[in-house]
């Protein structure tokens, strides 16, 4: 409903009403939860869960030391949950410190960014 009745004469003053559909707002950014990195035999994994309070998730994406930001897909391939795990191999790392950070978004594209650091020790290359 919206009137002009706090600015006008109560005989010009106007009105009027109008119904909508049900919308639904959602602001409570997803989680991520477990994530960690370390290194393998050939290269370095990382894994991570994402979850969604407000429905499935729709993206996520992840940085290794301040870089570009890489399209990273659930293990299922296919963003259609609330939670979705996610893991990656990140080849060709030198020995030494380094940040992995991940961001996720859900269907309403609240999002978040959670980062881990970790250390390539000299006997992983």
């Amino acid at each position: 409903m919206a009137s002009d009745a706090p600015s006008n004469p109560a005989s010009q003053a106007l009105w009027a009403e109008r119904a909508s559909d049900r919308w639904e707002v959602a602001n409570t950014p997803p989680r991520v939860e477990n994530l960690r990195a370390g290194s393998g035999i050939l290269n370095t994994k990382a894994s991570f869960d994402a979850i969604s309070s407000s429905g499935p998730i729709a993206h996520a994406q992840f940085s290794i030391d301040s870089g570009d930001w890489q399209t990273i897909f659930p293990t299922g391939l296919l963003s259609d949950a609330p939670k979705e795990s996610y893991f990656m191999e990140l080849p060709g790392l030198t020995v030494g410190e380094h940040t992995l950070a991940v961001q996720v978004a859900d269907r309403f594209d609240n999002t978040t960014t959670a980062k881990f650091t970790f250390t390539i020790p000299p006997h992983a290359n």
